[in-house]
């Protein structure tokens, strides 16, 4: 079992490396692209992210892969949007990111 002082510096470490910490109105753009099953990452941070950004202002955009799990891998079925429109949705962000 885990010392009071240990959780309270892993606690510590979680909020330091978590970039929902950081986001602010004058953030970059950032485009989220998460697999509705992934279980390195669960989606619900990725939703956790947008309720955040979307609450201070910041340009966060999140894209939702259904039937995918980490690196978009595929989950018992194919996954929707095909990795073809994830590519096209991408480079639509970067370019309208440059403007």
């Amino acid at each position: 079992m885990g010392s009071a002082a240990g959780e309270d510096a892993k606690q510590t470490r979680y909020h330091e490396i978590s970039p929902v910490n950081y986001l602010s109105e004058k953030s970059p753009p950032l485009l989220m692209i998460q697999g509705d099953q992934d279980t390195t990452i669960p989606v619900k941070h990725a939703l956790h992210m947008e309720s955040s950004a979307s609450s201070i202002g910041a340009p966060v955009d999140i894209m939702i892969i259904q039937n995918a799990g980490h690196n978009w891998r595929r989950v018992n079925e194919d996954i929707e949007p095909s990795r073809e429109a994830i590519i096209q949705r991408t480079v639509q962000f970067l370019a309208g990111s440059l403007n």
